[in-house]
């Protein structure tokens, strides 16, 4: 599964997007089989904010093909 950031946002006052925000610690979703025990692939754009700390919050998906891999993409970019 591979997951692209569509729009990263620094968080303060007004709302400042950043396409030069640089990824410190990138963390893979788990893969997904199906019961056959294939391995499931798609990708899913999300947008986030980034918050002054860094942390990653207000996930949203903008796309993916399907809805068994949203939670594997947001938990992986929530460990960014």
């Amino acid at each position: 599964m591979l997951v692209s950031l569509a729009t990263a946002c620094i968080s303060d006052e007004t709302t400042q997007c950043d396409a030069n925000i640089k990824v410190l610690h990138e963390v893979e979703p788990r893969k997904l089989t199906s019961a056959s025990g294939r391995v499931l692939t798609g990708k899913v754009r999300l947008q986030f904010i980034v918050e002054n700390d860094g942390a990653v919050s207000n996930i949203e998906v903008l796309e993916s093909p399907s809805s068994v891999f949203v939670r594997s993409a947001k938990m992986a970019l929530e460990e960014w």
